[in-house]
């Protein structure tokens, strides 16, 4: 798919060769404290993260760019008779489009077969994530655990 400053976003599953890339920016709390995770320490963490939360879920994809290195992860798994969106992304690449393009890519086929609404929790103080759930046409429906609660119906 094409997105975000007019680059391929590629979603693919995750591999365990993936750990060094993960840990360069899941590492960096900047990054991976909005994303509810605890900042990686080192890549055998980050292996152990791709072993224990991504290799044994359904729809959890490695987010990468044209070379096929994961720069960020999303995530749009069913709960409780909704579907619930997630993403992080390398603190590098912020602001060039590129979660709402890939965003964007998966909502497109799941809205057609969502068993209710698209849910997305975010931090009220993580400005960035909200104008993403605003790009993708969420809106604030309440709260959930501290955080905004963002809904899309299909």
């Amino acid at each position: 798919m094409t997105g975000g400053a007019g680059g391929e976003i590629l979603l693919r599953p995750w591999r365990l060769s993936d750990a060094a890339a993960l840990f360069s920016w899941a590492s960096d709390p900047l990054c991976a404290l909005p994303a509810d995770w605890t900042p990686l320490g080192s890549e055998e963490e980050a292996r152990r993260r791709i072993i224990r939360h991504f290799l044994c879920r359904r729809g959890v994809w490695a987010l990468c760019l044209s070379d096929d290195r994961p720069v960020g992860a999303v995530r749009l798994e069913e709960r409780d008779g909704a579907l619930r969106l997630g993403y992080v992304l390398s603190r590098s690449l912020w602001g060039r489009g590129i979660v709402p393009a890939a965003c964007a890519a998966l909502l497109r086929d799941a809205l057609s077969r969502a068993p209710g609404p698209v849910l997305l929790t975010v931090d009220p103080s993580n400005r960035p994530s909200r104008r993403v759930a605003e790009k993708l046409g969420f809106r604030p429906a309440g709260a959930e655990n501290g955080k905004e609660l963002w809904r899309l119906d299909a």
